[in-house]
């Protein structure tokens, strides 16, 4: 019996949490506000419990400007400015054992005290501390097959029934904990889904019953077993998942407001340090005539060619994309949103040239009906970037790059990220009332409530402590603070000199 478990569901809305009928009934449940809603900063704010403003990751990617063009490089485990609970844990030299299953950002695998940490999950090779324990809690071969398959272009059903079989294989796992020689006061499990099977099947919100309700179903046999392993159970995701009618073109918006200069380049170039991408297939065409076509094409005829490229996709399992050059001079424009040759979305993000244009561009991009925010309207901490605008989605406004020749708003309805996650905690001996707590929380409550469950001391950096507090029933002086982040880049310098000397990530091996 784990003391406390934490189960990480990528995507999960909080309108999905009445299909997981095995939740208790005095469980709280409330929104979780994610910020900025894409993976790595939501994940990393949720393990950490700083905003991005402290931890320093604000999307898939870190942005850095040469003298000849702005380039772009995938986010580490390394850039992280703040340790993740397991890492606090560690730091604070507690004999908690914790187990780690998918670790945000996944690469490169940190060893550190006491844990043992399987970084299994969508978005690198599979690393891990022990490979005992990976191969007593999961059949490999046949989970990295059903991620393979989730990967590619697909019929629908096919898509749903490799992403049951990562949620069965998540089961299994919880199932084969009694087979370890250790037991984890902390057991971290990350799930990429339903996230990323609705990337790749959004079908699935016009047949909800179809295509979706059976993986909620097996998710809630997901949560009924996690509830049979733990004392502590708390359910958390990153963001919310939502059917947008309208794209909005950031790119073709600020071009038309005399902030994007019309150049050669666009295309970022994106440096992927050892990790898996979703686009090795990938056959791209870029014919020069795609922007007078698209002029000419009335709109219907647009979405239908869509609709064909994508049957096209499903029967040839790969990535077909069509696209021509965005005709943005990412180094003469005073701002513009990325375009790369990315796996991941990098949208929600506006890159400036000159920071003095972060509230014009901000408020140019709300006139549109889109959330945007100077950084410091949105983020509090030492990292807060004064060269970032973000872009968050509203209502029923999907916030895309698009080029200079897009139509500034397209009715074209997307499947996309929404701004809250949820979180839900079941408390052995606590049952705080429901109607005491916000109805819509900081995603950062959720490190300092595991850490409080655990006896451990917070952070002080830590943003949502008497929150976690309240709904953990404990007083201020109830518990121990430390400051971690000291701790914690002495311990990154440690592990970064023992990589160089090795020739390798240190304790991390490959399948």
């Amino acid at each position: 019996m784990v003391k406390v478990l934490v189960l990480g569901l990528d995507g999960l809305d909080f309108s999905m949490l009445p299909l997981l009928s095995s939740l208790p009934s005095n469980s709280i449940k409330l929104k979780l506000d994610s910020l900025i809603p894409l993976t790595f900063p939501s994940w990393a704010s949720i393990m950490t419990g700083v905003n991005p403003g402290k931890h320093g990751i604000y999307g898939f990617f870190k942005y850095e400007k040469t003298e000849s063009r702005w380039r772009a490089r995938s986010v580490s485990a390394y850039d992280l400015e703040y340790p993740r609970i397991h890492e606090a844990l560690a730091l604070a030299r507690l004999t908690r054992k914790s187990l780690i299953i998918g670790p945000m950002p996944p690469h490169p695998c940190l060893p550190c005290r006491n844990s043992d940490i399987l970084c299994i999950t969508q978005f690198s090779e599979f690393a891990y501390t022990s490979g005992e324990v990976l191969n007593k809690l999961y059949d490999v071969k046949k989970l990295t097959a059903a991620m393979e398959s989730l990967r590619r272009p697909n019929l629908g059903r096919v898509l749903l029934d490799a992403a049951l079989k990562i949620v069965e294989a998540h089961i299994s796992a919880l199932e084969n904990l009694h087979s370890l020689k250790d037991r984890y006061d902390l057991l971290w499990l990350y799930v990429n889904l339903p996230d990323t099977y609705l990337h790749r099947c959004p079908q699935a919100f016009d047949k909800p019953n179809k295509l979706l309700t059976p993986l909620i179903n097996k998710l809630n046999d997901l949560v009924r077993k996690a509830l049979e392993s733990s004392e502590d159970l708390v359910i958390t995701s990153d963001h919310g998942f939502s059917k947008f009618k309208y794209a909005v073109r950031i790119n073709r918006i600020l071009y038309d407001h005399g902030l994007v200069k019309v150049g050669k380049g666009g295309i970022i170039d994106i440096y992927s340090d050892k990790a898996v991408t979703h686009r090795r297939e990938v056959i791209r065409l870029h014919p020069r005539i795609i922007p007078y076509v698209h002029r000419a094409l009335p709109a219907p005829l647009r979405r239908f060619l869509r609709s064909a490229v994508l049957v096209l996709r499903k029967l040839l399992h790969r990535q077909i994309t069509i696209s021509a050059p965005p005709r943005i001079d990412e180094h003469e424009s005073k701002a513009f949103m990325p375009i790369g040759s990315s796996p991941a979305i990098i949208g929600n993000i506006v890159l400036l040239n000159d920071p003095k244009y972060a509230r014009t561009v901000a408020k140019i991009l709300r006139s549109y009906g889109l959330d945007a925010y100077v950084a410091d309207e949105l983020l509090s901490g030492p990292l807060t970037p004064k060269n970032l605008v973000f872009v968050l989605q509203k209502e029923d406004r999907l916030a895309t790059s698009g080029t200079t020749y897009s139509d500034p708003i397209e009715e074209v309805p997307r499947v996309g990220h929404s701004r809250y996650g949820v979180l839900v905690a079941k408390l052995e001996g606590r049952s705080t009332p429901q109607n005491v707590l916000p109805d819509i929380s900081p995603n950062t409550v959720v490190a300092p409530l595991v850490l409080s469950r655990l006896n451990a001391p917070l952070g002080v950096e830590m943003d949502s402590i008497n929150l976690a507090l309240k709904i953990c029933g404990k007083e201020q002086s109830d518990v121990k603070y430390l400051k971690y982040r000291p701790m914690w880049i002495i311990y990154k310098k440690m592990l970064a000199f023992k990589e160089k000397s090795r020739g390798k990530t240190a304790f991390s091996r490959k399948n």
